[in-house]
């Protein structure tokens, strides 16, 4: 007999949990986004962003679905410019100083004048 091993729609919702939170309190620890304003390409032995641009800001989590229910952790956060800047990455942490890089994106500049605001979400399915 084949062993087969699964992680149900349930557990994937519950990791999704997990992962996003801790004591069933989704987005705790608080998450944080912040933008670069350097040039590179994200690689998965990233640190940090490319010449991270300021203090970071706080990212609202939630729990989605995309393809079954929960599977999907989402943080969004909105950042408004005080000047004018050109962004090239964006980056997810752990904490709102120091902490880990989660995750990071690089893309095409986006140049900002004084009070523009940049929308950043990022999503983590368990599939």
């Amino acid at each position: 007999m084949a062993t087969v091993t699964v992680v149900t729609n349930l557990g994937r919702a519950c990791l999704v949990n997990k992962a996003g939170g801790s004591n069933g309190s989704f987005g705790n620890p608080p998450f944080s986004i912040n933008i670069g304003t350097g040039v590179g390409t994200a690689v998965n032995s990233m640190t940090s962003l490319f010449t991270e641009s300021g203090s970071r800001f706080s990212a609202t989590g939630s729990q989605i679905t995309t393809a079954v229910t929960n599977d999907t952790c989402q943080f969004t956060a909105v950042y408004t410019a005080v000047g004018t800047i050109t962004v090239t990455n964006v980056g997810l942490f752990d904490k709102s100083t120091s902490g880990s890089l989660l995750m990071a994106s690089t893309f095409s500049s986006i140049t900002l004048q004084s009070g523009d605001t940049l929308t950043v979400t990022f999503q983590i399915q368990f599939s």
